[in-house]
């Protein structure tokens, strides 16, 4: 029983030892003496000998190990560190630079859109046009962490600029490069993203797909007229609600109401807000079907107004559209309605457009109609229509595009006679 007893305190001590011999270089030559002690003062039998041997053994191996592995991974993250940017190309996006420790990001990129417009009016001869009406360069990413988001979109295609000066106002036959886009983003989480600087106004839906993004070669006629396009301000937007958090999407923006960065002392600014349902999951800015979605639908309601300080009411207008998407097709229509301070006519405008696959994800074609009704939307109205049809060829997605739109623009002058102009427009565009 003495033997028995003395055997259990020696292993207690033996294993109570290890940990602490183990801190010493000396651990495999004390442990082994140790071991070859007890055996021979009779405290260990054969077996137990053997056994605490093979633990010793693997507890050295164990701890080598580990060492092995925490010098490693401190080499490791010492090279990373000492490394530096890693580079990749994203399709659609740019040439991306991201530092080793992912705290800065920076995508590098452009567009360039080529058309070819020909009209034949009425009255007159035909006209023929070519030109970029866009070329773009982009620098975005994020800063300081993912949370800090930036992008600065240059338009090197320029604009003609009008303005006021010393003379009196002026337009500009020369066309410089502007600003886009140029902004600042905290967005923490799907369901919050705060915007400041320069963007497009988040009024309606077409407003929200990028030019680059859509089905005809440019947007419906009345979108210059009902939206507000680029301006400068705060934008609060985000994604709530449903499984997947983007039921509901909000969108609310404080704005100066006078297009880009335009150097002027406002009295008001424009208020600006749009929600959109999602009740079959997140319909994605961009138009044409190629992924083949089972089913999906949006809808939207935007408005915005801005108060004309002299006459102590406001300029407004409201929106609202619906869109489909479904096995490569893409159909979208809107409705708007827009109101002036100062007495000027009403607007209502609206259009419809679809288009379908022909061949998926390579060949589509589609048709729009849309009109712009000036006034109380009566017989005498001044109103401008569009009826087109696009034929599209994807040889990239909306990466690499060749467009073809062909159609009927009708004028008809309050009270006059209605002009027609047939037009067609052929555009390349490619993003790299």
């Amino acid at each position: 029983m003495r033997s028995v007893t003395n055997t259990f305190i020696v292993a207690l001590l033996f294993c109570a030892a290890v940990p602490l011999v183990a801190q010493s270089s000396l651990q495999p030559d004390v442990e082994s003496r140790l071991l070859q002690m007890l055996r021979e003062q009779a405290v260990l039998t054969p077996v137990q000998y053997e056994e605490l041997v093979r633990i010793s053994r693997e507890s050295t191996e164990r701890n080598n190990l580990e060492a092995q592995v925490g010098a490693a991974t401190e080499d490791l993250v010492a090279l990373l560190q000492q490394q530096g940017p890693t580079t990749a190309y994203k399709p659609g996006k740019g040439f991306a630079f991201t530092t080793a420790d992912s705290k800065v990001s920076m995508i590098v990129g452009g567009r360039v859109q080529a058309r070819i417009t020909t009209k034949w009016p009425d009255a007159g001869d035909a006209t023929y046009d070519i030109n970029a009406p866009r070329v773009r360069f982009w620098v975005k990413g994020h800063a300081f962490n993912p949370d800090w988001q930036y992008e600065i979109q240059l338009e090197l295609a320029g604009r003609r600029v009008t303005g006021d000066g010393p003379g009196g106002p002026f337009t500009s036959d020369a066309r410089f490069a502007y600003a886009k886009e140029a902004w600042i983003c905290y967005a923490p989480d799907n369901a919050f993203n705060a915007y400041a600087g320069i963007f497009s106004a988040p009024y309606s839906r077409q407003l929200l797909v990028g030019d680059s993004k859509q089905q005809f070669v440019n947007r419906w006629i009345g979108n210059d007229e009902f939206a507000p396009d680029d301006q400068t301000g705060l934008w609060i937007m985000g994604e709530i609600g449903g499984e997947k958090r983007n039921l509901l999407e909000y969108n609310v923006a404080l704005l100066n109401g006078t297009g880009l960065n335009s150097p002027v002392n406002n009295t008001t600014l424009m208020v600006l807000g749009r929600v959109a349902l999602n009740p079959f999951g997140a319909v994605d800015y961009a138009e044409c079907d190629f992924a083949g979605t089972d089913f999906a639908m949006q809808f939207g309601l935007n408005a915005w107004s801005k108060k004309n300080a002299t006459l102590n009411t406001s300029d407004h207008a409201i929106g609202g559209d619906v869109t489909v998407v479904w096995k490569g097709l893409y159909a979208t229509a809107e409705l708007h309605r827009k109101s002036f301070a100062d007495g000027q006519p009403d607007a209502t405008g609206w259009f419809i457009q679809g288009g379908f696959f022909l061949v998926p994800e390579v060949l589509e074609l589609g048709f729009r109609h849309a009109v712009i009704d000036f006034g109380a939307v009566g017989s005498g109205d001044a109103r401008i229509s569009e009826t087109l049809g696009v034929l599209g060829w994807f040889l990239d997605r909306h990466r690499l595009k060749t467009q073809l739109d062909f159609g009927l623009i009708r004028t008809t002058p309050a009270g006059a006679a209605a002009e027609d102009e047939w037009r067609l427009r052929l555009q390349t565009q490619f993003i790299f």
